[in-house]
């Protein structure tokens, strides 16, 4: 991994010039000034000027499989040059298989599974459910 030549300390800064200037500051940074990533790949990622750095978030949350993970490009790539995201609206064939295979460890009757992009959409379902049960 090296730093791509495009990038470069004054670029750095502009980028964290333009962060300040169009992006909420809804996030507390763990750094005195922000750090400018520029690639990765496993839990290894590059800033604007060279630096290495361990991310041991390697992608965060939902998503926790490293930088630039050759399996996970791989499966989304074939995914991808097939069918792209269509939401829990249509039926898809991959979909199905997930659920299936959630059904086939998921403890007594409990067979249906619901997918959901975040917390917040799996609660909100949650609660829409709840209402309609009561």
């Amino acid at each position: 991994m090296t730093a791509p030549a495009s990038f470069t300390a004054s670029k750095s800064a502009g980028i964290i010039r333009g962060q300040r200037e169009h992006l909420l500051p809804a996030i507390l940074h763990m750094y005195k000034e922000p750090l400018v990533l520029t690639e990765g790949e496993g839990v290894r990622v590059l800033d604007a000027e060279g630096n290495e750095y361990l991310d041991l978030f390697a992608g965060i949350l939902t998503t926790s499989v490293g930088h630039c993970n050759a399996r996970v490009n791989a499966a989304v790539t074939q995914q991808m040059n097939r069918l792209g995201h269509v939401s829990t609206l249509y039926a898809t064939d991959t979909q199905v298989e997930a659920a299936r295979r959630i059904a086939d460890i998921a403890p007594g009757s409990l067979k249906r599974t619901f997918f959901s992009n975040s917390g917040t959409e799996a609660i909100e379902t949650a609660l829409t459910m709840a209402c309609l049960a009561t």
